[in-house]
């Protein structure tokens, strides 16, 4: 029986966690370049944070999403157990912010529109990365389990 992988091959691992790695390192060139240097206009600020999100992004999609170097059933069970329990803290996540925003605007408390809008903009990187977080410290405690056992 054909088996379709619907993850990219292990070498791309790689490149996502040098992106991740180099994503500070962006910030600070990014920090500089506009307010220390100020070579380029802060007006165009938007197009560093725009470069910053898509690194985060592509980061986060190349580790995520991206075999193990043995990818075997209990692997994949794992990342199974670690996307559901991302979608449970996702789905409380934007509950509570939800709640938040409509009781900001019962009391009119001013300045959460903003905030609204950057997390709406950010919950699927986030997301992407606590789903990264979870299965990698599982992978982590059942090799360091195993490790134990041999």
């Amino acid at each position: 029986m054909n088996k379709t992988s619907y993850l990219l091959p292990h070498s791309f691992q790689r490149i996502g966690w040098a992106l991740l790695i180099s994503l500070p390192v962006l910030f600070g060139l990014m920090l500089w370049l506009f307010n220390g240097l100020k070579l380029i206009p802060q007006s165009y600020s938007q197009f560093g944070t725009l470069v910053l999100y898509i690194v985060a992004a592509l980061s986060a999609l190349f580790v995520g999403l991206s075999e193990e170097k043995q990818e075997d059933e209990f692997i994949q069970a794992l990342r199974l157990r670690s996307i559901a329990n991302t979608a449970w803290v996702c789905f409380i996540l934007i509950i509570v912010s939800a709640m938040d925003v409509d009781i900001c605007e019962a009391f009119r408390i001013p300045g959460r529109e903003k905030f609204w809008i950057a997390y709406t903009r950010l919950d699927t990187i986030f997301a992407f990365f606590l789903y990264i977080v979870i299965f990698r410290f599982r992978l982590y405690k059942y090799r360091k389990e195993a490790g134990h056992e041999e």
